[in-house]
């Protein structure tokens, strides 16, 4: 899939934050996917939104409630996490084939670019080799959050 195909098909489906930060973009390749919208906080999107502060492995289902991923997402605030795992949460992701693309979503829309892991371990480890602390230029992740600290000490 060619990159003016990618950019159509997520604008048709991105929240107002995205399609405003994606109409300055011309590279859509991953690395550079994940580093511009992970900048912004996935929950947080109304008026000029949040920037984020840190990443975390999250498991996500379809909005079908099948097919359980961990996924990088980034917040603003650690209580965005609790918001994204609850129970009745308006957070799903969509895998697209075509481009091999992860989509988070929002209420219907695509809040961030990401990539799918099957395990919680894969997923840290890509957030991990792959945060600012590892390299400023490269860099796509915000320092990372465990989800266990998330669900015994911030969710509980």
């Amino acid at each position: 899939m060619q990159s003016k195909e990618i950019k159509t098909f997520i604008l048709k489906s991105a929240d107002d934050k995205l399609t405003k930060i994606l109409q300055r973009v011309s590279n859509f390749k991953l690395p550079n996917l994940l580093k511009i919208t992970h900048k912004w906080c996935a929950n947080m999107r109304s008026g000029k939104g949040s920037k984020s502060l840190s990443t975390a492995a999250i498991p996500l289902k379809t909005k079908q409630k099948k097919n359980k991923m961990f996924l990088p997402i980034s917040v603003c605030c650690a209580t965005d996490y609790c918001k994204i795992l609850q129970k009745k949460s308006v957070f799903y992701y969509k895998y697209h084939k075509q481009s091999d693309l992860y989509f988070l979503y929002k209420s219907n829309k695509i809040v961030q670019i990401t990539k799918g892991f099957k395990t919680e371990k894969e997923c840290r480890d890509f957030i991990l080799q792959n945060s600012y602390e590892k390299s400023k230029t490269k860099g796509m992740f915000f320092p990372f959050i465990k989800l266990s600290t998330i669900k015994q000490q911030i969710c509980s």
